[in-house]
């Protein structure tokens, strides 16, 4: 179900607002900007038995011998698990593993890090505005322009959106280049989330800002984003039509 918090700032989001934040002599304005997803969103952040065998080495032998990540959780990691609804009993499940390695806010909705749609932003502005006089540059971007999180959790965006499992065999990895199976949480195109944006309105405009966001929503987020190492199709976007 749509997060009603999450959906009501979509509907909500007009012009920015100008508010002054920590600052007499620098103003700053502040937007909420709705973004739905043209592809799917794939996200699976590591876990430390995925560096492989040396990860086992300094536990007692049985454990070593089985590999089963169940045996090694940590407290916080099983308690996630159990809140999300997940007995752990023997091995973990494609699903719980999948889980653990999402993003959750307090109250267990899914959500992406914040700083990987600033990432997004910075690869953007690189690639379309160049690096000209008077070009938008990356290091301009990250000085002036903050994507800000869930008021509950400032380092996460929320993300609503259909939510299943995706599994597969990976490319080969590690030092023996074994192959891997891939456990990724995967959100159906047509995801939504707000950004809150930031930024310094002597460095940047209104327009400037949405032109970042679309931009940044051709290079994407989450795992097989076209600004990866693989250059995948995955995690991309467009702003949301906020007209009545």
């Amino acid at each position: 179900q749509e997060s009603e918090t999450l959906m009501a700032r979509a509907a909500q989001a007009t012009a920015p607002t100008r508010v002054v934040v920590g600052s007499k002599t620098k103003q700053f304005d502040e937007a909420d900007i709705p973004i739905v997803g043209t592809a799917p969103l794939l996200i699976a952040h590591p876990m430390p038995w995925d560096i492989g065998g040396g990860f086992w080495e300094g536990y007692p032998r049985e454990i070593a011998e089985r590999k089963n990540p169940a045996d090694v959780l940590s407290p916080i990691d099983r308690s996630l698990l159990q809140r999300l609804g997940f007995a752990v009993n023997g091995k973990l499940t494609a699903e719980m593993n999948a889980h653990l390695r999402g993003y959750w806010l307090p109250n267990l909705e899914p959500a992406f890090p914040a700083s990987g749609f600033m990432g997004a932003c910075r690869t953007a502005v690189v690639q379309y505005k160049g690096k000209g006089k008077d070009a938008l540059t990356a290091k301009k971007v990250g000085g002036a322009m903050q994507i800000i999180g869930d008021d509950a959790d400032h380092s996460l965006v929320a993300i609503v959106g259909e939510k299943s499992i995706d599994v597969r065999m990976g490319p080969n990895s590690g030092q023996t280049r074994s192959p891997r199976i891939i456990t990724r949480l995967k959100f159906a195109a047509g995801w939504k989330s707000v950004l809150r944006v930031r930024w310094l309105s002597e460095l940047l405009s209104a327009q400037d800002i949405l032109q970042i966001v679309a931009w940044a929503g051709n290079w994407g987020v989450g795992q097989g984003r076209p600004s990866s190492p693989h250059a995948g199709t995955n995690g991309t976007w467009r702003l949301a039509d906020t007209t009545p």
